[in-house]
């Protein structure tokens, strides 16, 4: 039969052309996220010779050779992820009240007073070998219990980690770090 030959035929040919398009815009949709760490919301200056870049997956970056000025993304809620790579100092509350705050990666030179006091889902902290000294409290108030899947981690060895000038509470209050653990590269 001619007419059922030709119906079979345009919707194979349909059939076809919505696998296409089912197979484009699974493409797309792995574009758009393979591209969302680099599309760009915001940016601008957080202290003197410091610049940030909050990215559409969450993501604030910072980088830069001086500091990032005490309180200057205190009780934002817009990023989750932060990677700070400055030549300078973390200011005191620089992050405080960061309620979506979860992960955190930080080379710099200090870690001034309760940068991140009171981030109630952070739970993951790296940092930097540049660290050379670390304020009071940075933690209080944070989500951290320590081993229970949470960490602190230092990019250097123990060595360096004993020789990081911190400050006796450095870790804060309302933190439990047993036996003081700080997972290092050695170890």
């Amino acid at each position: 039969n001619p007419a059922a030959e030709h119906e079979n035929y345009f919707r194979r040919q349909t059939y076809l052309c919505l696998q296409e398009l089912q197979s484009t815009v699974g493409s797309i949709y792995e574009a758009v996220n393979i591209m969302l760490p680099y599309v760009e919301l915001e940016s601008g200056n957080c202290g003197e010779g410091t610049k940030y870049s909050l990215c559409a997956d969450g993501t604030l970056h910072i980088t830069g050779v001086g500091n990032i000025d005490d309180r200057a993304f205190a009780t934002r809620e817009d990023f989750g992820i932060l990677d700070v790579n400055i030549g300078g100092n973390v200011g005191a509350w620089a992050f405080a009240g960061c309620k979506e705050l979860n992960e955190v990666k930080v080379n710099c030179t200090k870690i001034c007073d309760e940068a991140f006091l009171s981030c109630p889902k952070l739970n993951s902290l790296t940092i930097g070998r540049s660290v050379t000294e670390i304020g009071s409290g940075i933690l209080t108030g944070c989500a951290f219990y320590i081993p229970s899947g949470v960490r602190v981690m230092y990019d250097g060895t123990m060595e360096e980690w004993n020789a990081v000038v911190k400050a006796s509470d450095w870790i804060g209050d309302q933190v439990t770090v047993e036996n003081s653990v700080v997972i290092c590269s050695d170890g």
